[in-house]
């Protein structure tokens, strides 16, 4: 016979009854990083990962401007548009196709509007990379040495020259005079005076070349937009006066080298000044060059400076701003 022992009950487990459900952390909790989300996953996952598409553009940018426009010329954009426009414009992409789910991770303000940060992220991204575009329009180009001005119609058009011997006919020269408002509510009043005269081989020589070479200076001065219009009139002839006088006392003899004008206003207006001494002139027939005292090794200046200083300003903000916000870890 089998001895039957009796089963005790047992006591009640506390897995019996219903699958027992995971314990809900409160909404608190999910919704803003807490202290265990340190400042290394904000690194990992938000300041990190936003650094290769904003130095990727400034790069690219830059690059694309160094070959095709400032060396090569294949691409006739104007300065404003290609120093200011357009790195205006296109630094929205790397925000917008790379950037931007990042930014969504942290909390931007009581309404948490990731606008904010995108916003931030683009100023970040445009003003170093509208910076390197003065360093590579100063840094970009061949010199060409001449000896007399003459032979520069024959070479090929390159941006910097250095000329041995030249005379610039002062005698010959052409005034341009304008005046324009400045400032963000328009509060100032600019006056410049353009002057274009040609530049020979020498005194008495004729220039038969295709195309006629002419140095150009610009003379300026700003005043309040809020005088009457008596007292703008009188400021202006006066300008005029004396840059007249310093026209005059110029002898343009301490020129280390020279610059062909950029595709900007001021080209506009020295070519205005020549046709107004004769018949119209196209651009194709005309070399204007403006004069440059320093060394030509100098012409950088501290614009290198200026664009890593630009960046690590840039990426030492950019930090500050995500370690300082709150991060949403749901996302």
């Amino acid at each position: 016979e089998m001895n039957e022992e009796p089963i005790e009950p047992s006591e009640p487990s506390v897995h019996s009854g219903p699958a027992a459900r995971p314990r809900r952390r409160s909404t608190r909790s999910l919704q803003h990083s807490g202290p265990s989300w340190t400042i290394g996953r904000k690194l990992r996952f938000i300041f990190l990962p936003c650094l290769p598409p904003a130095v990727g553009f400034l790069v690219g940018y830059s690059a694309l401007h160094w070959l095709l426009i400032a060396n090569l010329e294949w691409v006739p954009l104007s300065d404003e548009l290609r120093d200011f426009w357009l790195p205006i414009s296109l630094s929205w992409l790397p925000v917008l196709l790379w950037l931007r789910h990042r930014i969504r991770l942290l909390k931007w303000g009581s309404k948490n509007d990731p606008f904010i940060g995108y916003l931030g992220a683009w100023m970040l991204i445009f003003a170093p990379t509208m910076i390197a575009q003065q360093y590579v329009e100063a840094a970009a180009g061949k010199i060409t040495r001449v000896e007399r001005i003459s032979q520069i119609d024959a070479l090929p058009p390159t941006r910097f020259y250095a000329v041995q011997d030249a005379f610039v006919d002062k005698a010959h020269a052409h005034r341009w005079t304008r005046t324009s408002t400045s400032g963000r509510y328009s509060e100032n009043w600019d006056m410049s005076v353009y002057y274009v005269m040609p530049l020979l081989d020498s005194r008495g020589t004729i220039n038969s070349a295709k195309r006629s070479v002419w140095l150009g200076t610009r003379y300026w001065h700003q005043i309040s937009n809020r005088l009457s219009s008596g007292e703008k009139q009188a400021q202006l002839d006066g300008f005029v006066q004396r840059s007249a006088q310093a026209f005059a006392n110029d002898d343009f003899q301490g020129t280390s080298y020279f610059s062909v004008a950029g595709n900007n206003g001021d080209r506009k207006r020295f070519e205005s000044a020549i046709n107004l001494g004769g018949a119209p002139k196209s651009r194709d027939e005309i070399v204007i060059l403006e004069a440059h005292n320093e060394p030509f090794e100098s012409r950088v200046g501290h614009k290198l400076a200026w664009l890593f200083g630009s960046v690590s300003a840039g990426m030492g903000l950019w930090l500050i701003l995500v370690t300082s916000l709150k991060m949403l870890r749901e996302r």
